[in-house]
């Protein structure tokens, strides 16, 4: 985001010096406003200079000077609305949140007609997470100020933040209206469109804001993100590759980040190696995580049976995918042996998030802290075993792990393979997903298998009974696959059209959660003509409105077929919870055996193929069985809630018995 002193403007001076000093600041003629400013301030207290002075501050990024001079400023004027308002905004960026709302509030209080103090606070609001208040300061700011650009473009922010995407394209486009050669703003329009799934249109605003002189590292993540949603896993890793090739720009912080999301795309691709996909991770945390100083000694008892705590780190503590599988450990945990601590990166929570809140014992809202403050945090409630959720997935705090902030720390759950991250030091699997051999020699986390599965899945509350198979009203057989488009790779393509082509009459059902758009439809409908799917076989389903009507759409599939080389896990449990079978191919890496897994646990390891002929083999099988196929329509959500997949209080008890396993060998052999 753009420095939170983007609005500040200095009063005009009544002396010729000060009105200099506002004329080249206004310029933007930095040097000499500072010249100036320091000249008058050696010879008199000017409240004015002092403004500039820290203006100048904190452009530089230099918070605890601006809050000396703003300071300073006030003691001049105290009724300086103005100087309220940017020590509000410098308090802000230097960490000091309660500071900055009473300097804030102050300054609304003193002139309620100012926009920079609606706006200053609209910022602090954002980053604490309260998007609705943010939303509502930045449209006051704008009712003072209707060409407020730089309220506009915040706002445009914190209304797809809070998922109010096509309200946020209506910002940014009249920002890009206001200014057509900005490339902020057409960067902002690109992503509010990617927000509102309107593809095609964002990739037109982004090429603009691409040739505007927009940050090269915000649109290729925004591109980035477009094209591995509509498939092209390939054009993804190119796209991020290229942006970072260029060693100045971005952040070093941006950089990392955009570096993590090309190591998720990898996960894609059918045509990388196992070994390729663990060379990449490791280049990135030697990359951006190798010049870590040595952490403290840690405060924690070394007691190896005392009770332990546990915090788990996620921004996924919302209606998402891992909190079906994070839930019931929560609700199941023994709280004799184990105290459970969230750190939720969470800025817009929901229903899920208070379900989850009500699970733990202690919660943190994070999302306003940096990876520094977090850690500090982590240490301060002296946590014993960290755990990550997200590994390389949007919004992830691996620079928290980074910098070693518990003993003992462990990746789980959210992630499809190895983090790369030497600092953390274990990794929860098992030996269908990891079977021992290569998986170790590839994970630079010590890989823990626990037995019977490493999932433990929590159906939707609202869920529907399963519906009657579809064959019997429709005469054929429907294939189905709810997961991702970013799943959907060439061979993939190519194997369902050989599933199709081998059951004469057969259908095939897609659902993507994220499709909204018909360009992004088209395109893949383009896809399977291109693979030779007939496309009046093919049946693309938009966004469902809820929970319930998503597994109603079910009903539409007699047979699931599972993607590869990235399976999937919550879609998979879904199927298997409705009464529709799944048929996965079992791969070289964690990503491409989690079916294998999952299907292990409910006792369908024949719907597990190792070859794609096999694969093929399995749905022109099942295709024929009718009587089969109608027997797991009415048993497998009962064998699924039997299965290990579905003991929430034996998978806590032994993810608990791996914990104390770890806590004990740190003890035995802390620093």
């Amino acid at each position: 985001m753009n420095p939170r002193n983007a609005a500040m403007r200095p009063l005009p001076g009544k002396t010729s010096p000060i009105a200099e000093a506002r004329a080249h600041y206004a310029a933007g003629r930095v040097a000499e406003a500072e010249r100036l400013c320091r000249r008058i301030i050696a010879r008199e207290t000017s409240c004015d200079a002092l403004q500039i002075l820290g203006g100048i501050a904190l452009a530089r990024g230099d918070a605890a000077a601006a809050v000396d001079m703003l300071s300073r400023a006030i003691a001049v004027d105290p009724a300086n609305a103005a100087c309220h308002a940017n020590l509000g905004a410098a308090l802000h960026a230097a960490g000091r949140f309660e500071a900055a709302a009473q300097a804030l509030a102050k300054a609304v209080a003193l002139a309620p007609d100012l926009p920079e103090a609606h706006f200053n606070f609209g910022n602090l609001l954002r980053d604490a997470g309260r998007l609705d208040a943010a939303a509502i300061a930045y449209a006051r700011a704008l009712k003072l100020r209707p060409d407020y650009i730089e309220a506009l473009n915040n706002i445009a922010v914190t209304l797809w933040q809070d998922g109010r995407a096509d309200k946020a394209v209506a910002y940014a486009e009249l920002a890009v209206s206001l200014a057509p050669r900005t490339g902020r703003s057409l960067l902002l329009l690109g992503e509010a469109l990617r927000h509102a799934g309107r593809h095609g249109d964002a990739m037109r605003a982004l090429g603009q804001a691409r040739s505007r002189g927009a940050d090269p590292i915000a649109v290729a993540r925004n591109l980035a993100g477009i094209l591995l949603t509509q498939g092209d896993a390939d054009g993804t890793a190119a796209c991020v590759e290229a942006a970072l090739a260029d060693p100045h720009a971005g952040t070093p912080a941006d950089r990392a980040r955009l570096h993590s999301s090309l190591l998720f795309a990898l996960n894609y691709g059918a045509d990388r190696s196992a070994a390729d996909i663990a060379r990449h991770h490791r280049a990135w945390a030697s990359a951006h995580h190798a010049d870590h100083p040595a952490p403290a000694p840690f405060a924690n008892e070394p007691d190896p049976e005392r009770r332990l705590r546990i915090g788990y780190v996620s921004p996924d503590f919302v209606t998402h995918s891992v909190a079906s599988f994070i839930a019931p450990v929560l609700a199941a945990h023994d709280r004799d042996q184990v105290e459970i601590h969230c750190f939720a990166d969470v800025p817009r929570p929901d229903a899920v998030t208070l379900a989850l809140r009500n699970r733990s014992d202690h919660w943190h809202d994070v999302a306003a802290l940096d990876d520094a403050a977090l850690t500090t945090l982590v240490r301060r409630d002296t946590i014993d075993i960290l755990v990550d959720l997200a590994g390389h997935t949007a919004d992830n705090r691996l620079g928290v792990f980074a910098r070693r902030a518990a003993p003992v720390q462990v990746s789980w759950l959210g992630y499809p393979g190895s983090t790369g991250l030497p600092a953390i030091d274990y990794r929860l699997s098992d030996d269908v997903a990891d079977p021992e051999g290569q998986a170790d020699v590839l994970s630079t986390e010590k890989i823990v298998r626990l037995p019977q599965g490493f999932h433990c899945y929590q159906p939707p509350e609202d869920a529907p009974p399963p519906a009657p198979p579809p064959h019997l009203a429709n005469g054929f057989v429907t294939f189905g696959s709810f997961n991702t488009f970013a799943k959907l790779s060439p061979v993939t393509l190519q194997l369902w059209a050989a599933v199709l082509d081998a059951v004469p009459g057969s259908r095939l059902v897609l659902k993507d959660n994220r499709l909204h758009d018909d360009v992004t439809a088209q395109r893949h409908r383009d896809r399977f003509a291109g693979a030779g799917i007939d496309p009046a076989r093919l049946t693309i389903l938009r966004r469902a409105p809820d929970t319930s009507a998503h597994l109603c759409a079910y009903a539409q599939i007699d047979i699931a077929l599972d993607p590869f080389p990235y399976n999937g896990t919550t879609t998979t449990c879904e199927a298997l919870h409705m009464g529709v079978p799944v048929i996965t191919l079992a791969g070289d890496r964690h990503a491409a055996r989690v079916g294998a897994s999952l299907l292990h646990q409910v006792g369908l390891d024949d719907c597990v193929a190792t070859r794609s002929a096999d694969y093929l083999q399995l749905a022109r099988t099942l295709a024929a069985d009718h009587d089969r196929r109608q027997r797991l329509r009415g048993n497998l959500r009962g064998r699924l809630a039997a299965s290990p997949l579905g003991d929430r209080s034996g998978f806590a008890r032994r993810l608990e018995t791996a914990y104390r396993t770890m806590w004990r060998r740190w003890c035995a052999v802390r620093p």
